[in-house]
């Protein structure tokens, strides 16, 4: 991607994540200057790689760290201060059984949502959403993320059918393109739809399972809801931006090479 010279400083909470990673590395690459909002600043797992998208930007001056705790009003201040925008992608996300269903992740995202819209509508505030559904692709963080964890599972043969679930996969590259596209088009409004086709779990399966037969991917029994339709090309709005989504087949092989260069899988 060709380097822009915005010189804007913006804040990214979540900047360690698997998305927030992405994000940062494109915004450098264009130019800004990003306040890095991670729940530990002093933990090297959450920083270092961070700063080697900074070095290899050309810049390590261009990312401040600062400690986020989206309860502690006072740190958030010094995080957005200087700021001219923020992308807000902190929010907790496990795989794992959780008790409280405001820490589990399409919960907390969509209880995060609707509060952002109400605080935007009384206090004038401008905000827009971006609606991914699961995302795979190249790690650029040290840890596991939940939806690479999910697809690990898989290919390691598990046998969870799913049989209501359905996917949307992205690749991570394209989710925080998307926000880049949306912060620099002002006109943009409301939420945006970031996946490239939706389908049932098991022809997800039946996809990977196509292009990686040397894995003990599962076979699923047929489609349990065949009358619901396959969108293609639902993300509209982000397309009109110019966004071109990563073909299906792409997502899942940049996925699987990047467990391999973890180790994660041989």
């Amino acid at each position: 991607m060709a380097t822009e010279a915005k010189g804007e400083t913006v804040l990214v909470t979540g900047a360690s994540g698997f998305i927030g990673s992405w994000l940062v590395r494109l915004l450098l690459a264009r130019g800004y200057s990003v306040h890095a909002a991670v729940l530990n600043p002093d933990d090297k797992a959450e920083t270092d790689h961070l700063l080697a998208l900074a070095a290899a930007a050309g810049d390590e001056g261009r990312i401040r760290f600062f400690r986020c705790d989206l309860l502690d009003g006072a740190a958030m201040l010094a995080a957005v201060r200087g700021c001219s925008g923020v992308f807000h992608l902190a929010s907790p996300c496990t795989v794992d059984l959780v008790l409280d269903p405001q820490v589990w992740y399409p919960a907390s995202k969509a209880l995060a949502e609707k509060a952002a819209w109400k605080f935007a509508e009384e206090n004038g505030l401008d905000v827009v959403t971006v609606n991914p559904g699961t995302v795979l692709g190249e790690m650029i963080p040290p840890r596991l993320n939940a939806s690479m964890a999910m697809f690990l599972r898989l290919l390691e043969g598990c046998k969870e059918e799913y049989a209501d679930f359905f996917i949307g996969p992205v690749h991570v590259e394209d989710v925080a393109l998307a926000h880049i596209l949306l912060y620099e088009n002002p006109p943009a409004s409301g939420r945006h739809l970031c996946v490239e086709p939706i389908c049932h779990w098991s022809d997800f399966a039946s996809k990977v399972a196509e292009l990686y037969p040397n894995y003990k991917v599962p076979k699923f029994p047929e489609d349990t809801q065949p009358g619901l339709v396959r969108a293609e090309a639902v993300p509209k709005k982000l397309m009109t931006l110019g966004l071109q989504f990563t073909p299906l087949e792409k997502i899942i092989r940049d996925a699987v090479e990047s467990l391999k260069s973890r180790g994660c899988i041989a």
